[in-house]
């Protein structure tokens, strides 16, 4: 009689569990992100140059990034979707057709990367789901 009441609270909690960290209670698809840089830095032929922290937003679509108007990230989508991993450990990653742009995004904290010959620029920062 105990297992019995054992095996069904093992299977409500089981299905409790997967049902609060499933994809569909953290970031999906459709939804627009919010962003504050805390890192923007630029090496361009062996010269470093770091530039001011800025806010700019996306929506992350099935299997592409658009982000909206003005700043740096002005109207750009990128648009191949390497990984979406959810279930409480909200983690993605896109890269541009070229592979030079990276956009990784795990648990609140994004790294932008840009790579081209003797260019490199790297941001980094803290977004959350906007309401």
């Amino acid at each position: 009689m105990f297992e019995i009441v054992l095996l069904r609270f093992s299977k409500f909690f089981l299905i409790l569990f997967i049902i609060l960290y499933s994809n569909a209670s953290i970031g999906k698809t459709g939804d627009v992100y919010f962003c504050t840089t805390e890192h923007v830095i630029e090496i361009n032929k062996n010269k470093k140059k770091e530039y001011k922290n800025f806010t700019f937003k996306f929506k992350k679509n099935e299997n592409s990034l658009v982000f909206g108007q003005g700043g740096y990230f002005n109207n750009v989508m990128i648009n191949d979707k390497i990984q979406d991993i959810g279930g409480g450990m909200e983690t993605f990653q896109y890269m541009g057709k070229d592979s030079t742009v990276n956009f990784w995004f795990h648990v609140g904290d994004f790294n932008y990367t840009f790579t081209h010959m003797d260019l490199i620029r790297a941001i980094s920062g803290k977004c959350s789901i906007f309401n």
